[in-house]
């Protein structure tokens, strides 16, 4: 008797596991545009990143130069004070 209940227990579970399933709706016009709207700026956000890591790499490897001397790769970094009357004489408007 106790084994009886067990599977009449599973079997009108399946069924309205399978019957819950099977009467999902079809996405809406708003559900499939925002999933388009985010698949498409998923796609332009990934080959934008990716031709920003080409052109770091290209941009990269066009400046290494292995042969390079050592006192091509010194710089000389100076660093001035800018006064207090230069910061208000703004003529960039």
């Amino acid at each position: 008797m106790f084994t009886y209940r067990k599977l009449l227990t599973a079997l009108v579970l399946s069924a309205a596991a399978t019957t819950t399933m099977a009467a999902q709706k079809a996405p809406t016009g708003l559900e499939t545009v925002t999933h388009n709207l985010v698949a498409q700026s998923v796609s332009e956000t990934t080959q934008e990143l990716n031709v920003g890591v080409i052109r770091d790499v290209l941009t990269v490897s066009h400046h290494f130069d292995p042969q390079a001397n050592a006192a091509e790769l010194v710089a000389d970094v100076t660093i001035q004070d800018i006064k207090e009357s230069e910061l208000n004489d703004n003529n960039d408007a």
